[in-house]
């Protein structure tokens, strides 16, 4: 869980757990689990083909344990998964860690298409937000303006555009290995498709490893009518007890 979210979030969970360098992370990340550095790190490496701000091992499949993780903790944000981190690196031995290795068993053991699909869709979607770049920088992508990187935000869209002549445009990167296939989209991403209307944007690359091809569809909660699929994720909450509710009553 540290590995991913410091994959994850990179220089930025670096800073917020209070680490100057990567070398003093995995130095007392490894004493206080009993691993080596080298691992620390190397679990963290494992999760280059989710995120493409990372450039180790992004060709190299995730394993099923990186890919049930990726899964139960995607929409987790930044805050919550610094505060599950802190507690492992305080004690491993807690209630909320007892209930993520046990989802973790019960995932990798019941859904192994799973992973495999969570690996394609890893590594095909990384590949389409980095060509996407590639085509607005060199004109070629079918939109103007400026194109800010909002992947990390983890707020339902991968890149904001911004230009003059409109309100900004929230626009949502897919990839497919072939020309035919499918797109998943996550509750925070349709959420926004929806609240956001014509000022949303879904492009799918086809084809993205051989010969990509670009479709652009806009609005697409009002053209598209996907199927709710259900699975189990790990979420949080932040509850107060009733003794601290009564001890700050306002007079």
């Amino acid at each position: 869980m540290a590995a991913y979210y410091f994959a994850r979030f990179d220089k930025e969970a670096l800073q917020k757990l209070g680490y100057s360098t990567w070398r003093e992370a995995y130095a007392d990340i490894s004493s206080k689990l009993g691993v080596k550095s080298s691992y620390v790190k190397n679990r963290r490496d494992g999760f280059d083909p989710l995120f493409a701000w990372r450039r180790g091992w992004w060709q190299r499949p995730l394993s099923a344990s990186e890919a049930q993780v990726h899964s139960l903790l995607a929409d987790i944000s930044e805050e919550a998964l610094r505060t599950l981190v802190a507690r492992l690196l305080d004690s491993s031995d807690t209630p909320e860690m007892r209930l993520l290795d046990n989802l973790l068993v019960n995932h990798v053991e019941s859904r192994p298409r799973q992973s495999q699909n969570i690996n394609q869709r890893s590594i095909t979607g990384a590949a389409a937000e980095s060509l996407f770049m590639e085509l607005h920088s060199a004109g070629q992508s079918n939109f103007t303006g400026s194109l800010l990187d909002h992947r990390q935000h983890g707020q339902g869209y991968d890149f904001l555009l911004q230009n003059e002549a409109q309100p900004d445009q929230y626009i949502e990167l897919k990839g497919t290995a072939g020309q035919s296939g499918g797109v998943s989209f996550t509750p925070k991403e349709w959420q926004l498709a929806q609240s956001a209307g014509s000022h949303y944007w879904l492009v799918v690359i086809s084809s993205v490893h051989d010969e990509p091809s670009l479709q652009i569809i806009n609005n697409p909660a009002a053209s598209l009518s996907p199927r709710q699929h259900f699975y189990t994720v790990l979420q949080t909450s932040w509850q107060v007890p009733a003794a601290q509710l009564s001890g700050n009553t306002a007079r």
